[in-house]
């Protein structure tokens, strides 16, 4: 679609320009030669009827504080044009007037379930990266399944640094309880991957020899860094990585898709994953960010916004995760990628 403007079609005194604009949560921007795209689930609109640097000057000072008037007061746009740019966005569903959307504080089950409602939409997101594609589809190779299985060992093993600390950092008296009890359940469960990488041909002293890669500790210290902020926050986390429902459907076929492609005559190297999904469910992880909320109760918006900040990030964390996975461990044999030169060979160091 064209975005195009009329100098002094619109007038600083229109009720629009009285909008605090911002962006949806979901909407992805990029650049593409003298347009701008706006991707929203599995539509784009490109708007291409004014100059590309002022559109995206105009949206990056979209704050939800900021009215158009003063937007476009800080911007190089007319107000005519600030005002044509955020009438097309909101008719477009791609942003919304953040007067419209401040409320006051959540009650925890309105909180709990806003959450539920993203996490299958970052689920989806998550699982759509190549990593899980081609693990899936049978396309990796076996020594990047076997680095995916290494480095998942290592997340489970981390939540030792984790958990740990979500319980030593909890001061809610009333939710530090479900922390140490979720970590009493947890800290034993790299077992199962030990298992798992010891079917498939490497040793537990081996494993417990290698180290995590650099994506994976910056998933593990994300993690940390949401348990010294907020037990909410952590709750998220972990509620987005606990599976739920059609999420444990779609994990037992995950598994089953594994063991075909990569284990069909070794079937300890899956089974053990299996036990480990079946032992969560029996636990009900899935639940602890609703105790936990329960036991808050009432929560800010900025608490919860804050909160809901925290799970996204840890979704971007691990598609990066995911990224690093598949470009560590692309070659053919498995164990020449987890030496000391595992994650850059000197070639590769010597370039960057």
């Amino acid at each position: 679609m064209s975005l195009s403007y009329e100098q002094g079609s619109q007038s600083s005194r229109s009720p629009v320009a009285e909008v605090a604009p911002t962006l949806r949560w979901d909407v992805r921007v990029r650049r593409e030669g003298d347009a701008a795209v706006f991707e929203r689930d599995d539509t784009e609109f490109r708007f291409d009827g004014v100059p590309v640097d002022i559109l995206l000057d105009v949206i990056n000072r979209f704050d939800g504080h900021a009215t158009i008037n003063e937007i476009a007061e800080d911007s190089a746009a007319p107000v005519n044009l600030a005002l044509s740019i955020v009438e097309r966005l909101l008719h477009y569903d791609l942003a919304r007037d953040a007067r419209e959307l401040r409320v006051g504080d959540l009650d925890p089950e309105v909180f709990s379930g806003v959450c539920r409602q993203f996490f299958p939409v970052w689920k989806e997101r998550l699982f759509s990266h190549p990593l899980w594609h081609s693990l899936g589809s049978g396309e990796a190779s076996r020594a990047q399944f076997g680095g995916w299985l290494l480095e998942s060992y290592h997340f489970i093993e981390g939540v030792n640094v984790r958990l740990s600390l979500a319980v030593a950092e909890c001061s809610d008296l009333n939710v530090r309880p479900l922390f140490a009890r979720h970590y009493s359940e947890e800290y034993d469960h790299s077992v199962f991957f030990l298992e798992a990488l010891s079917a498939f041909g490497m040793s537990k002293e081996r494993v417990l020899a290698t180290k995590p890669l650099p994506s994976t500790l910056g998933v593990l210290n994300l993690m940390r860094q949401c348990a010294r902020r907020d037990p909410v926050q952590y709750s998220v986390c972990s509620g987005f990585l606990e599976s739920t429902g059609a999420d444990r459907i779609r994990g037992r076929t995950f598994f089953e898709h594994l063991k075909k492609n990569y284990a069909v005559d070794a079937p300890g190297i899956t089974q053990p994953l299996v036990n480990h999904l079946s032992l969560d469910e029996a636990y009900e992880h899935n639940s602890l960010m609703e105790a936990v909320c329960l036991r808050i109760g009432k929560l800010s918006a900025h608490r919860a916004s804050k909160a809901l900040e925290a799970g996204l990030l840890l979704v971007e964390t691990l598609e990066l995760w995911s990224t690093d996975i598949m470009r560590t461990y692309n070659r053919s044999d498995f164990l020449s990628c987890i030496g000391l030169n595992r994650y850059r060979s000197s070639h590769e160091q010597a370039v960057w």
